[in-house]
């Protein structure tokens, strides 16, 4: 299968709607807001995937879907307030999963690349995930990016925007104690969202979106093959079997001896 021959996420449809028209030639404060509606409307469409699984399923999971429930987002830690995107929780155990979702949704007006805030984005994930690790270690933290499919067709030469964020997050992600302080700010796990926002230049429909998991390999330029990456309910299940195994719980089970 190609992109352009992808069936549109309803979900994705629906946060692109809610951003509304995209500014492409409006104000920075432009783009910033269309970027946080559509970042509110992108978390209603991760938590309800998150809900649906059978792992998640059994904490609350918010925002809810018609969006409300934001207010239990918001953490103290350390003195800073920290927003999470998509939490799924209980009082009784605390934080579980939390989401934090980045975006880079336009290009950069001088070099025409997606990339040139993905420093300033992955400082701010850094921030929030030591922050809220160093207040519950245990918590599974993911760091999740959008970026519009041009972005892997954005450079004549080196990795486009898209495979230079795979390998910026690659470099963040996978604590090997969460007891020790050096790995507080890196996430547990990150994936890359491509959507397609419909713009003049998308040869695939608007509203299409795969997830590529960061320990995944991207192609130096250039789209990815749709096999190689995954539907959302893919990657949410990965962060439940990634959190099962490193609560150090998983356990394969074979058949007993015959009665």
């Amino acid at each position: 299968m190609k992109w352009a021959e992808l069936e549109p996420s309803p979900d994705m449809v629906a946060a692109l709607d809610a951003a509304g028209e995209r500014p492409f030639d409006g104000t920075r404060a432009d783009k910033n807001n269309w970027s946080n509606r559509f970042a509110d409307a992108c978390a209603v469409m991760v938590a309800k995937s998150v809900a649906r699984h059978p792992v998640w399923s059994k904490f609350e999971v918010r925002p809810n879907p018609d969006g409300s429930g934001r207010e239990s987002l918001t953490f103290v830690a350390g003195g800073d307030q920290k927003r999470v995107d998509v939490i799924a929780s209980t009082l009784a155990t605390g934080l579980q999963l939390g989401v934090s979702l980045k975006g880079m949704n336009f290009r950069d007006a001088t070099s025409g690349n997606f990339d040139k805030n993905l420093t300033g984005r992955t400082y701010e994930l850094q921030a929030e995930v030591s922050a809220i690790h160093g207040y519950q270690p245990q918590a599974f933290l993911v760091g999740l990016f959008f970026l519009p499919l041009a972005s892997t067709q954005d450079k004549k030469s080196g990795a486009s925007s898209f495979a230079r964020a795979v390998a910026h997050l690659r470099a963040r992600t996978g604590r090997l104690d969460p007891t020790l302080p050096s790995q507080l700010a890196r996430c547990d796990a990150a994936a890359i969202a491509l959507y397609v926002p419909g713009d003049p230049e998308d040869e695939a429909q608007r509203g299409a979106v795969r997830f590529l998991d960061v320990h995944d390999a991207p192609p130096h330029r250039g789209r990815p093959r749709v096999e190689t990456t995954l539907t959302l309910g893919k990657v949410v299940d990965r962060w439940a079997v990634q959190r099962y195994e490193a609560a150090g719980k998983s356990i394969d089970y074979v058949a007993p001896e015959d009665d």
